[in-house]
Formats: structure tokens, sequence, C-alpha cells
């Protein structure tokens, strides 16, 4: 077998941590080809992260270095040189850490992309991926027989009633005081995604940013309705947000960007369960949406399950819910597909049991009931070690659930951070 890796935006972080281990495994039975480009927006590798790999001769490496390297990240199909590269390397499997569709689609054999496991609020470690046929492949269910949707959702019930006990929503409290939303009208949740200039997959939102995307959606709203927006966290950290606060601030009444967590008590997971309906493109908020049972409208290229029960505009969601016919995810659906992901799809890339019969197992066969058992002990173990963490289980968060008083300094007097 010739297995391909195509890594064009690719973090270091991720390749040190996850990638490194998946060419290490299929290195043992697969010839190996790696595509990858020096470092650039946070994307590509060093000299250090290479000689991760030098005990392993057998690896072909193609470092694309030239001055149009930049290319790659978003236009690879103008890249005539790399396309011909691709060809005639012509892998029967193409692992890849793209935002690059039209490029991808171009590859021979069967291409498959490296993307983040943790699903809220059934959060994995990390360094925990799901290998899938399109990037943003969310709430995906194959056809299943009735007794494999009855395993999953025995084998998901008790941590589905242990993450229901810890994330109770008490819609009785003065949660909208607390994240500074008017007393009264509908309350619609968008979670904002990550707007580093590393993340190129940001390419395939409605608007190309986040504050054109809240100016958008805030028009869209109904009178006397209200927009509450959670930040990314990584948003927080790296990104220059002075824009985003502008575009609040333009919108008074209308719009609310809730504070962090630690701030509030309340993140995403919290207001999915409390909001009249929630909007999003990529983001893996979706999931919880899913979780609450919350009727949400998905804006996206990339498959979505029909169990979502996705509204096609804002607009059909907003019509629906004023006039109370709004439909959340399937509940039970919702079970069999969270279930399923943690059983059928999650990847621990440094773990003894991912040898390289069990990844091979993933990529050529993306479903298996026979390693959903080993699935659902993996993630069970890893709570019992501390590798998987509830939202709520910060002490910060605990306290504020528990009523302290969330005042805090707003949007507009924070000091952004600057990446």
């Amino acid at each position: 077998m010739r297995v391909l890796f195509y890594l064009p935006v690719v973090t270091p972080w991720w390749f040190d941590n996850i990638v490194v281990h998946l060419i290490r495994t299929l290195a043992s039975v697969a010839e190996v080809h790696v595509v990858v480009a020096p470092l650039w927006r946070n994307t590509g590798i060093t000299p250090e992260n290479f000689m991760a790999l030098q005990d392993l001769p057998g690896i072909s490496w193609h470092i694309c270095d030239g001055d149009d390297h930049p290319l790659i990240r978003t236009d690879a199909a103008r890249h005539a040189e790399l396309m011909d590269l691709v060809v005639a390397i012509d892998a029967d499997v193409t692992l890849c850490r793209s935002a690059d569709m039209a490029a991808t689609g171009q590859f021979p054999g069967q291409v498959r992309y490296i993307m983040e496991g943790g699903m809220p609020p059934l959060e994995c470690p990390s360094d925990c991926v799901v290998i899938q046929p399109a990037m943003f492949d969310y709430g995906v269910l194959p056809t299943l027989a009735s007794q494999h949707r009855a395993w999953l959702r025995d084998a998901i019930a008790p941590i589905w009633n242990d993450l229901h006990a810890r994330h109770r929503i008490d819609r009785t409290a003065d949660w909208r005081g607390r994240l500074g939303l008017p007393n009264s009208g509908r309350v619609i949740a968008l979670p904002l995604e990550y707007a580093h200039e590393e993340n190129f997959y940001t390419r395939y939102s409605r608007c190309g940013s986040n504050p054109d995307l809240v100016r958008d959606i805030a028009e869209r709203l109904p009178d006397g309705w209200s927009l509450a927006i959670t930040n990314h966290p990584l948003n927080e950290l790296y990104v220059d947000n002075s824009a985003l606060y502008a575009a609040v601030d333009e919108l008074p009444g209308r719009a609310v960007l809730v504070p962090a967590p630690f701030v509030s008590g309340i993140g995403t997971l919290d207001l999915a369960g409390l909001c009249d309906g929630i909007l999003l493109e990529n983001s893996k908020s979706f999931a919880a949406a899913a979780f609450h049972g919350t009727p949400l409208h998905r804006h996206s290229a990339f498959p979505t399950g029909t169990w979502l029960r996705s509204y096609g505009t804002p607009e059909a969601l907003f019509d629906a819910i004023a006039d109370g016919s709004a439909r959340g995810p399937d509940s039970d659906d919702a079970k069999s597909w969270f279930a399923y992901h943690l059983a059928n799809s999650v990847i621990d890339p440094d773990h003894a049991d991912t040898d390289a019969a069990a990844l091979l197992g993933h990529i050529l066969n993306p479903c298996d009931p026979t390693r959903w058992e080993a699935g659902i002990d993996r993630y069970l173990r890893q709570r019992t070690e501390g590798r998987v963490q509830s939202p709520d289980e910060s002490d910060a968060a605990a306290k504020m659930r528990g009523g302290e008083d969330s005042s805090g300094p707003s949007h507009a007097q924070r000091e952004p951070v600057l990446c």
C-alpha cells in the first residue's frame, strides 16, 4: 500500500502530537510519502519537527519550499508541479490536513481528512482525531441495523445520563442578566469560529470574518430578538478581537458578546441549552445543540446528518421558532451518533492499541461494529485517567454555577491579546 500524508495546513503542534504517530504507525506496513511546506502563518514544519522521524529512512519527503509555497494552502490546483507530484505518487490513500477541496478532490485513490476528535460535551484528549471523507462531516450516521443502534444507545446511556446531570440547565435562574441579555424576547446563539490567520478553514465561512458574520445575522433577526455570541476560546488568547467588539457595539439591544465562562459561568454548551435556537457554520458546537435538542441552522458546504433537522436558512429557523413549530435534533439519533462517534470513529494516535491494523481499519472500513466496545472502553479509561475534562470542571465555572456574581469588565473594556 502507498500512503500520502498531504499536510499543507498542518501546524507544528499537530505534526508533533498527532501526525508523527500516524506516520510512524503506517510506515511499518506501507510506502509512506509526506508532502509539507515550510513554516508560514503557523502552518508547515521546521527542521526540528522533521527530525522527530529521522529514524525512519524509508519515508519519502516532499518539501514544497519554493517561493510560491503559500499557494498550496489555498489554491494548490494552480500549483502544477505539486499536482503532477501527487499524480506521480499515485497513493492508494491520502491523509490530509488541507483546507482546499478543489485540489484534494482531484487526487487519485481514497482521500481522507484528519480532523479533531472531541465533540462537546463528549470532549476527548486534544491529540485524539477522526479520519473521515469530508473535512466537516457532522452528525452523519451510516445505515445501521436495529441491533447496532440498540447497542450504541445502551453503551452511551450511563455516559449520557452523567453528562446531562453535570450540565443540567436551570432556566429559572437569571441567566439573561448574567449574560447582559434583555429580559424578554427570543435568544439566538451564535458560536464563533477560530479566526487566527493559521486557520485556513475559515475560507468556508458565509461572510469571511466573524465581525461581518455578526452584522449579517443581526440584520436578519426579527424585532425584539437578541443574538448571544460566544467567542472561540483561542480567539481570546491569540486574536485581535477589536473589530468584533466594534461590531457588537454597533448593535446595542440586539447583540451581546457573552462573557467568558470563567466570568459568567455560562459557556457555549450551556447557552445551547438556554437559547431558542442556534446558528453555526463549521463550529463543533453543532454537538452542543444536538446534546440539548436545540433547533439549529447550519450553513455549510459539508455533509450534515438529517437527524439534526437543520433548517435551510436562518429565516426558516426564526419562523419556526416564532410559530412554535421548531423541531430540534432527534434525541434517539443524537444518542446513537454520539455513541457511534466515540465507539467507531475516534482515534488515539499514540495509544498502544492503535497499531497499523487498527489504523488501516479506520481508514479503509469507516464503519466497523467489531471495534465499538474497545472504543467505548478507551473513552471510559480516558475519563478515569483524567485525560478528559468536562467544561464545567474548572473551579471558576463551578463557582459561577453556584450563583456567584458574574459582573466583570464588558467586552469593550478588555484589552485584546494580539498574536
